[in-house]
């Protein structure tokens, strides 16, 4: 029986059908002939308790996703961290070492410089055990995305308080419900991220933790929040928490009703996106995508697009990904200088987030073709 991840309760509502997915860092090579392969349902469910979205089925282990050298997981980068940590504390108030739990997230320099260490840490009780006998408490643990892709977040969450002073801090980086729900982005819908938080839903997971969320903001590039966590009491929320609070719940994302608009406009997206990519190669012109990250992977597969529709994925250099296929196709990854020497006629951008470095990359390398934005409201640019 399917169980929510933050408060155990079950009665959970279906919300969103995505399908059957591919696992999504299972790129295979080009030159295999396909064999069997698995296919997980891609299922939203909410909890009516808690308010979190969460994938119904969760594969049991990592290794089921395909290797981790393919995620590429987005960095909780140097000056993201600087700036969440400085809004609570000065760097005089930070007390002991800075921690980095997730292997995705970049040490700061910043700390360094200033005369405080910094190290990593794997997820588990028994290194953060060692780490803080060695090192003493952390005044900062930068969590990244481990809360909403890890496999258990209580565990994760019970790490970072292994590791904290009393008047440290957590930092953190999710998709945030709200603005995937703003923006219709059904591509963050990954088994590898299994877990869709609005800060209602972190703040009740964070307090069964003993913590509370003392700062939140919206990041600049997708739909993102960032939350800087810290035991309850010890640091005064600011206005922005109140804010983003108040809004969630006057958008009623407590509420599968509102989930269920979100399910139609995914559909409907969905629907324009096929129409527009099908009109196009009945006119005999070629289409490319651009960008194979996991979310590739959700968004080409929800929609159904095959090698027929998209003759070749493209992905920046050196990534690992080249010479394979994208997840549960047959679509070919290449590289950037692939696309700009075959001059297709369209580009369409599988990673949203990444598209306005993207177009820059591939101007510069002389593509001089169009582009198709898929999300939220596919059209040409």
């Amino acid at each position: 029986m399917v169980v929510c991840h933050a408060c155990g309760s079950h009665g959970l509502e279906p919300v969103l059908f995505l399908g059957y997915l591919a696992p999504p860092l299972l790129f295979r090579p080009w030159e295999e002939i396909p064999g069997a392969q698995a296919a997980f349902p891609a299922q939203l469910v909410f909890c009516p308790c808690c308010a979190l979205v969460q994938m119904g089925y969760v594969p049991e282990t990592r290794e089921e996703l395909g290797p981790g050298e393919f995620a590429l997981s987005p960095r909780l980068e140097e000056d993201e961290v600087v700036a969440l940590v400085g809004d609570v504390l000065s760097v005089d108030e930070v007390q002991g070492p800075v921690v980095c739990m997730a292997d995705h997230v970049q040490l700061s320099p910043y700390w360094r410089e200033r005369g405080m260490s910094a190290f990593e840490c794997a997820p588990t009780l028994e290194e953060a055990g060692r780490l803080r006998e060695r090192e003493g408490p952390a005044g900062v643990v930068c969590l990244g995305e481990e809360v909403g892709s890890s496999m258990d977040p209580h565990q994760s969450l019970e790490v970072a308080l292994s590791l904290l002073d009393e008047r440290g801090v957590v930092v953190m980086r999710m998709p945030s419900l709200l603005g995937v729900m703003e923006t219709v982005r059904y591509d963050v819908v990954r088994h590898d991220r299994p877990r869709l938080f609005s800060l209602t839903a972190l703040s009740g997971l964070l307090a069964r933790h003993g913590l509370e969320p003392v700062r939140a903001s919206r990041t600049e590039r997708g739909p993102g929040m960032r939350v800087v966590a810290a035991r309850s009491g010890t640091l005064e929320p600011d206005k922005a928490v109140a804010t983003m609070l108040d809004e969630e719940k006057r958008l009623g994302l407590g509420d599968s009703m509102v989930l269920n608009d979100f399910a139609r406009w995914c559909m409907e997206s969905k629907v324009k996106l096929v129409r527009m990519v099908s009109e196009l190669v009945e006119r005999g012109e070629t289409i490319w995508g651009m960008g194979a990250g996991p979310g590739a992977s959700t968004l080409v597969g929800y929609a159904g697009l095959d090698e027929q529709m998209l003759a070749r994925v493209a992905d920046t250099p050196g990534s690992p990904r080249l010479g394979r296929c994208l997840p549960g196709t047959r679509i070919p990854v290449v590289s950037e200088e692939d696309l700009a020497e075959h001059q297709p006629d369209y580009v369409l951008f599988l990673e949203p987030d990444e598209a306005e470095t993207a177009y820059s990359r591939l101007r510069a390398l002389g593509y001089q073709g169009k582009f198709l934005i898929p999300l939220p409201e596919p059209r040409r640019v």
